[in-house]
């Protein structure tokens, strides 16, 4: 049985939530090991310092998640395959790791900007157009909002109008789709991944063929 995937309760909890979202839509609940989630909230909360603005999850903690996550499909079978892509590694276009895995069946951990801070969302699916060109990307992004007038700064560059879209039908998958110029934006811009520094993406994937 899968669950509906769920929204982050801070400010700094994008990172564990999303992973967490990335099992969730990959297992069933009844697969998904309540120590993973215990491991989870352990590891990626490693920016955290009780500051006035702590930060979240490091590429580096998202990195060693991955590891582990490989190690523990060696060691006691769990069906998950992880691989992180950072900086030139990480390319949008057409026979890439990233299409490859999300039109697979995967899913993309992928770091972008929210707010000017770096935020992370999942990836689960991606639209193309008539002609086959990639349109746009179904990601479930954690942080609540109520519209979309609430994820558009003042200033949001026009041509990027109506390329950022709440979807509240498919909570088993995705909550937004987002249009490629706005993923492949080098604006700072709420999604863009390409001016994020480092680029950053954690592809997951079951290993079982299920």
């Amino acid at each position: 049985m899968k669950v509906p995937l769920r929204y982050q309760v801070t400010r700094n909890d994008c990172g564990p939530t999303s992973m967490t979202n990335a099992l969730s839509y990959l297992l069933e609940r009844e697969e998904f090991p309540p120590d993973v989630l215990e491991y989870v909230y352990s590891v990626m909360l490693d920016k955290y310092r009780g500051a006035d603005h702590p930060g979240g999850t490091s590429c580096w903690a998202m990195r060693f998640f991955g590891h582990w996550l490989n190690d523990t499909r060696r060691t006691v079978g769990l069906p998950i395959e992880a691989h992180q892509l950072r900086g030139e590694e990480v390319q949008i276009g057409d026979g890439t790791p990233f299409v490859e895995c999300v039109e697979q069946g995967g899913v993309a951990v992928m770091s972008c900007l929210l707010g000017k801070t770096d935020h992370y969302v999942l990836v689960t699916g991606i639209d193309r157009n008539p002609e086959g060109q990639i349109e746009s990307f179904r990601i479930f992004d954690p942080w609540y909002v109520e519209s979309e007038e609430d994820l558009i700064a003042e200033g949001f560059p026009p041509q990027y109008s109506g390329l950022i879209t709440i979807d509240r039908d498919h909570p088993f998958a995705y909550n937004r789709v987002i249009g490629r110029p706005v993923i492949c934006s080098n604006m700072m811009i709420n999604y863009s991944l390409t001016c994020n520094t480092p680029q950053e993406l954690l592809l997951l994937r079951r290993t079982d063929g299920r």
